[in-house]
């Protein structure tokens, strides 16, 4: 469960999915799973120095197949009704 990942897990997933150049900044801010999860591209440009602007949306799409799983119901929803 994410939500309990602390900012050490955090960093190791970044590093794994090949974020190694934002492990720094998110271990500086100690961003742990539940911060991680809320992160926005406000976040992620102010409080980690996110500044290429291909750069936010390549992570915020990144992370999203780890949660599939609870998002599951929402894909399934009538477009339109």
């Amino acid at each position: 469960d994410v939500n309990k990942w602390g900012a050490e897990r955090v960093s190791q997933w970044l590093a794994a999915a090949g974020f190694l150049d934002l492990v720094e900044p998110f271990d500086r801010v100690r961003v742990d799973g539940k911060l991680m999860l809320k992160a926005d591209e406000n976040f992620l440009r102010e409080a980690i120095g996110m500044r290429h602007p291909l750069q936010v949306p390549r992570f915020l799409p990144s992370f999203l197949p780890s949660f599939l799983p609870s998002f599951i119901p929402f894909f399934f929803l009538p477009c339109g009704e």
